[in-house]
């Protein structure tokens, strides 16, 4: 009797080996989905809590408190 291997399975369901490379963009596809959904929770937080600070510029225009900018911020990321 023969013990299959232990990529024998690759084989047996049709799964094709990835080059380095479709590995590596794999990978980073799976990263930027997860950066996204945390940005959009970020996006979502923030939006609660931004607001225009009491303090003003010079000519007199209000200025945003620190969580109007950072929402600023992630929204153009994302």
């Amino acid at each position: 009797m023969t013990i299959p291997g232990y990529d024998a399975w690759k084989t047996d369901s049709g799964y094709r080996d990835m080059t380095p490379e479709e590995e590596r963009i794999q990978h980073l596809e799976g990263r930027m989905k997860k950066l996204e959904a945390v940005l959009t929770d970020c996006s979502e937080y923030f939006d609660q809590r931004s607001d225009i600070s009491s303090e003003h510029d010079e000519d007199g225009s209000p200025r945003p408190n620190e969580e109007m900018k950072l929402l600023q911020m992630i929204e153009e990321v994302l």
